[in-house]
């Protein structure tokens, strides 16, 4: 057992042995305390931790760091950057333990300290990165964490009318383009900004590539989103098509988030996202009665299913049209007075 020494400044120290480096240098550790008696079992408490790391295995944060190395190659640049942000900032209180030493209840309790300050969905997104890396390297820890209830988004998917403002008061700015190409076409941001003069043709535009921010905060170009995202976008109008050939194709995906914003406020319509213009494109073509594996195909979504979660907020005019039109079919059967 490591023995203290007392220091000048009145402190006791013990300097604990943690093995050795690549090199073969020994590696220690001091521990300080107030007192002998508290700086010796500290020490001790290091030496049969670093005993019980190396018959058990990894720390959380080591099993974290391997896997999400071990993903590098086969996820996106955003989804490991994602990733990473989630390991530094989240279950902060367990990070450091043993997998050996992670129960149930440690992890539930915390879920329930990171929920304070997070979102629902936050939560479930960072518990679901936590379950996955233990599912790799402690597959016999079976979790049935209770974790907060999701509220619903409601998704505001911009009016034909606030589609008609936003091109009429971008006219001439760089985020006009992009506006046409998401509406129209149902181009994400990322594919947006990846896009070559040499994807557009007579008519209609491919998409080959988009582009993502990696763990260092610099742009790379990869592959689309998906398999479905690789794609020939043949429903934009000839006139789309005209003002992009004209574009100079230079623009980010923090340009476009920002000048978005902006074109909301100057056009006084109800906020939304930049990525709901894709919604208005798939809502738009399902109330004209295009089936939906063409606008999957068109529009580069992967499943049905996530297409029709997209077009079941369909439009409020379209709704009270549909209301009109329904009302008008059931007055039929009124009795006669």
């Amino acid at each position: 057992m490591p023995k203290a020494k007392k220091l000048p400044s009145g402190s006791w120290r013990c300097q604990v042995y943690l093995g050795k480096d690549e090199n073969g240098k020994n590696i220690y550790k001091s521990v300080t305390a107030d007192t002998k008696k508290e700086a010796e079992y500290l020490a001790a408490e290091m030496q049969l931790k670093r005993k019980e790391k190396e018959k058990n295995g990894l720390t959380l944060k080591e099993a974290y760091e391997k896997y999400i190395e071990s993903k590098k190659n086969v996820l996106s640049p955003n989804t490991i950057r994602e990733y990473i942000r989630m390991s530094h900032k989240s279950f902060e209180e367990i990070m450091p333990l043993l997998l050996s030493e992670l129960t149930q209840e440690r992890i539930q309790v915390a879920v329930g300290n990171y929920a304070l300050n997070h979102s629902a969905k936050s939560t479930a997104n960072t518990h679901g990165l936590l379950s996955a890396v233990l599912k790799q390297y402690r597959p016999e820890l079976s979790l049935h964490t209770r974790l907060p209830q999701k509220q619903k988004y409601e998704r505001h998917i911009p009016s034909e009318e606030d589609i008609q403002k936003l091109i009429e008061t971008t006219e001439g700015t760089r985020i006009h383009v992009p506006i046409l190409l998401a509406a129209f076409g149902s181009f994400r941001r990322s594919e947006i900004v990846a896009l070559k003069r040499s994807d557009v043709e007579d008519n209609g535009i491919w998409i080959r590539r988009a582009e993502a921010i990696d763990e260092n905060r610099k742009f790379v170009t990869k592959v689309p989103k998906t398999r479905a995202g690789y794609r020939f976008v043949d429903t934009i109008p000839n006139w789309v098509l005209k003002r992009v050939k004209k574009w100079d194709f230079d623009i980010n995906l923090y340009a476009i988030t920002n000048d978005f914003e902006k074109a909301i406020k100057h056009a006084g319509i109800t906020p939304c996202r930049f990525h709901d213009l894709r919604h208005f494109y798939a809502s738009e073509q399902h109330a004209l009665g295009i089936p939906d594996k063409y606008i999957m195909k068109q529009g580069g979504w992967s499943s049905v299913s996530v297409l029709q979660d997209v077009y079941q907020h369909t439009i409020k005019e379209k709704q009270n049209e549909y209301s009109r039109q329904a009302i008008e079919y059931f007055e039929k059967f009124k009795p006669k007075e």
